[in-house]
């Protein structure tokens, strides 16, 4: 039944951008949708990642894409060559990760245990380019007052927040 409800209100969802009616949105179609600072950090991180990765063999208009998103992060030349490669893999890890959820949900695995495993695989996926965005970016000058690459990412993250919006626990 719950993935009937789910189903349904993503066709809904659908049809209202299909006919015009954009004003609807996921807090609209679920009670239990958060927003702004309410975005769990990771569920933030994951949407400005696959907002910002490309596939493996990325158009010049992804790539573009790319550059701009990257642009507006405020990073050094440098950190945002080290965010760009850290990204590489990561939407295709993402969508294998989907892909295979629903394929097994598709072919009647438990909806309850299945979708557990898959939001531990992709919180490990997003917390494993934060560790390595942590390491690799330029750390902070507090003796000249400066952020650190993480630091600046963090802050766009958190600002990013007010565009956001998520379902906490669709089952």
């Amino acid at each position: 039944m719950r993935k009937v409800f789910l189903g349904l209100a993503l066709l809904c969802a659908g049809a209202c951008s299909l006919f015009g009616q954009t004003t609807q949105t996921l807090c609209d179609l679920f009670p239990n949708c958060v927003t702004g600072s309410a975005v769990p950090d990771d569920v933030a991180y994951q949407l400005v990642f696959l907002s910002a990765a490309v596939p493996n063999n990325p158009t010049q208009e992804q790539l573009k894409r790319q550059q701009n998103i990257i642009a507006a992060i405020g990073l050094t030349d440098d950190d945002a060559a080290f965010l760009t490669s850290s990204l590489v893999g990561f939407r295709d890890s993402y969508i294998n990760l989907y892909t295979s959820f629903v394929a097994d949900i598709v072919n009647g695995a438990d909806f309850n245990i299945r979708g557990n495993l898959f939001l531990a695989e992709r919180a490990a996926l997003v917390s494993k380019v934060q560790t390595t965005l942590q390491n690799g970016l330029s750390p902070s000058d507090p003796s000249v007052g400066t952020d650190g690459g993480y630091a600046i990412l963090d802050s766009f993250v958190q600002g990013s927040k007010v565009h956001m919006e998520t379902v906490l626990n669709p089952r």
